[in-house]
């Protein structure tokens, strides 16, 4: 990257699982839940910069996005 724009930038990914069973309010366990995200960062003269984006069943979704230390 050009001086001006920062040092590096940085992808990932990444996949969860849980497990839900024997829930202490009587609701139904919906057992295994999956979901994942991708994210790009980078260390920008602004400081460090991070988005992201994140998917689970049921069309939840997240999108996640910093900038500067947290």
């Amino acid at each position: 990257m050009p001086d001006i724009l920062g040092s590096g930038v940085y992808v990932g990914a990444s996949a969860e699982v849980g497990r839900v069973s024997d829930r202490f309010d009587n609701f139904p366990s919906p057992g295994t839940l999956w979901s994942g995200s991708v994210y790009m960062g980078a260390d920008t003269f602004l400081g460090p910069a991070y988005i992201g984006l994140g998917a689970a069943p049921a069309g939840n979704w997240s999108l996640y996005l910093l900038l500067g230390a947290p």
